[in-house]
């Protein structure tokens, strides 16, 4: 490949990766918000169910908590999917520059960013998720006897197996895109 080649090839490479990374941006600025927001409406919703004792908000709060869930997974799937890509895009560039010049997926964000605060918060969150679920089972069995226990604990069965499978794949979508993306850009 002659030089004015290799040049035009890493400045498009420069800006793509460039794209990508304010995408990312997008994705964890919007992430945080939804996150933030859908629990604080959450939490809002549950107190007022507590306080005027409506048991149909209390019935579907779990629903609304998967929701907030689903769209989070959604996103940092799509987030995860971007930095496969990125890393991608940074180890072609830094083979064509003969040098690491770009670290952060490489190098860097795998061995910060999976720490103990990140596993707290997902032990709230799931601590969250099974208080509204257990507290939606014991109205439901209260309010409807067992047929609405058993019905209400399908539903919610049905919708854990989900949000295990959308886990499952966020946590592959960064090596999948990788890998597809390393391939295609040789």
């Amino acid at each position: 490949m002659n030089q004015i080649n290799m040049d035009f090839e890493r400045k498009v490479l420069l800006k793509e990766y460039e794209k990508v990374s304010q995408e990312i941006i997008l994705y964890i600025s919007t992430s945080d918000k939804v996150i933030g927001i859908g629990i604080l409406i959450l939490g809002f919703g549950f107190a007022y169910g507590i306080k005027e004792n409506l048991e149909e908000i209390l019935l579907m709060i779990p629903i609304a908590v998967f929701g907030v869930y689903f769209y989070a997974l959604y996103l940092l799937t799509c987030l995860f999917s971007l930095a496969g890509y990125r890393k991608s895009l940074e180890e072609k560039i830094n083979s064509l520059v003969g040098n690491k010049i770009l670290l952060w997926d490489s190098e860097i964000w795998h061995k910060y960013l999976y720490g103990f605060t990140v596993i707290i918060l997902n032990i709230i969150l799931c601590i969250l998720l099974l208080f509204t679920i257990l507290i939606s089972l014991v109205i439901a069995f209260e309010s409807y006897g067992l047929k609405g226990l058993i019905i209400l604990l399908i539903i919610n069965l049905f919708f854990i197996a989900c949000l295990v499978e959308a886990v499952r794949r966020m946590k592959t979508s960064f090596k999948k895109v990788y890998q597809h993306s390393k391939a295609a850009i040789k």
